[in-house]
């Protein structure tokens, strides 16, 4: 939908037919706005009718994407608007103006807002297909909408960021970091999880037992963060791997929080200079057991 004025037998054609397309993307812009806000009424009935059974995970979730598509249809209206606007200034400048540095300024800032338009409409449009085909045509997922009955009233439980990782003799666990906005990600994209609540008890609440041998511990965390958490080749993981095995001062726990490499070379070059404290991802707490007298 690009425009040129160096043709001017073509000007008109592309005037009218530049036009008819943004008039059309404009109507498909309004369209989902409408389906999307049909969508949150239905949610709404449905919430209405089940709230003392609700997932508010989940409903959540839903609530947040609804709002992220509303904002980019929102901002790709007011675009496609502007550049409406902006076409019609350039066939008035075309036809009556007779300075062309302002034409052109108008062209090309016409032609600059187009390829914005381009980028978020890709954009708006992947999120939009997502959340209508996975969430709509699914009936927003119920079983997911609905609190898994035999976590009884756990789901209800607000759940917030934990940014600190506990080793607990005293609970026989360690307790991950995580935040919640990346587990309600995690959640419901799984065909298997049904809340944030049953992913933190499956993934980020861990036996204290799995790191009793340390050094297999420090090979096998070491190994599983290069390999899922960074996508890394096979020599890649192992020598990670091989390098947290031997490095006696490394809990090995610490390396299962770590998000990623990043976090891992950051807190070794703490542990390297003892300063540990300046840590900065998350907290770390050991639960020691009581002292016998």
């Amino acid at each position: 939908m690009s425009i040129s004025i160096k043709k001017s037998r073509s000007f008109k054609k592309q005037y009218q037919y530049t036009l008819n397309e943004l008039e059309k993307s404009l109507m498909i812009q309004n369209q989902k706005s409408f389906i999307i806000i049909a969508c949150l009424n239905s949610l709404q009935s449905f919430y209405e009718a089940n709230k003392y059974s609700a997932n508010i995970d989940y409903l959540t979730y839903i609530l947040e994407k609804y709002k992220e598509i509303s904002l980019q249809i929102k901002e790709n209206k007011s675009i496609i608007k502007k550049a409406i606007q902006l076409l019609n200034d350039i066939s008035y400048e075309y036809y009556n103006g007779s300075n062309k540095v302002i034409l052109n300024k108008i062209v090309e800032e016409y032609n600059k807002l187009l390829n914005q338009l381009q980028s978020n409409i890709q954009m708006e449009t992947s999120s939009y297909d997502e959340f209508v085909n996975n969430y709509i045509t699914n009936g927003f997922s119920m079983q997911k909408l609905l609190v898994n009955r035999n976590y009884g009233n756990k789901y209800r439980v607000i759940i917030t960021d934990n940014d600190t990782l506990l080793i607990s003799q005293r609970k026989k666990n360690v307790f991950l970091p995580y935040h919640v906005k990346d587990l309600r990600e995690k959640v419901y994209t799984s065909k298997e999880l049904n809340s944030v609540q049953q992913l933190i008890e499956k993934e980020y609440i861990i036996p204290l037992s799995k790191y009793k041998n340390p050094v297999k511990s420090r090979f096998i965390e070491g190994y599983s963060l290069m390999k899922n958490k960074e996508n890394a080749p096979f020599l890649e993981c192992v020598d990670l791997a091989f390098e947290m095995a031997f490095n006696k001062s490394l809990d090995p726990a610490i390396i299962t929080a770590c998000k990623n490499l990043d976090e891992l070379d950051e807190y070794l070059d703490c542990l390297e200079n003892r300063e540990t404290q300046k840590f900065n991802p998350f907290k770390i707490k050991y639960e020691l057991l009581p002292q016998k007298n």
